[in-house]
């Protein structure tokens, strides 16, 4: 007796697109390498300024981002994506190996984002 296989509902799936911003060189290539393993399409930004460029550029289905980044925060960036209609939708994911970071304060940009 013969086995029929059926089609894989995701062999016509496009792979996920991540975009991931953070100012830590060293941060960002362990972050493309742990991703890399599951075919995520990455992108990569080094602020929050090259962050929102890039993310009005390229449409992700999620943003990794960098609490603390000069010239623009992981918050700030935040804001501006949310107000943005193109981008309003994408979730985002904060990221931190700080450990003074406010949870109180993350918390309640989470819920706003």
């Amino acid at each position: 007796m013969g086995y029929s296989t059926a089609p894989n509902p995701f062999s016509e799936m496009q792979q996920p697109r991540l975009l991931l911003v953070d100012d830590n060189p060293e941060q960002l290539r362990l972050l493309v390498e742990a991703l890399r393993t599951k075919s995520y399409r990455i992108s990569v930004a080094f602020d929050g300024f090259q962050g929102y460029d890039r993310a009005v550029s390229i449409v992700s289905d999620l943003i990794i981002l960098d609490v603390h980044m000069p010239r623009m925060d992981g918050f700030a960036l935040c804001r501006r994506l949310k107000a943005n209609a193109a981008t309003a939708h994408i979730p985002i994911l904060y990221l931190s190996s700080d450990s003074e970071v406010d949870q109180k304060n993350c918390w309640s940009y989470w819920r706003w984002c």
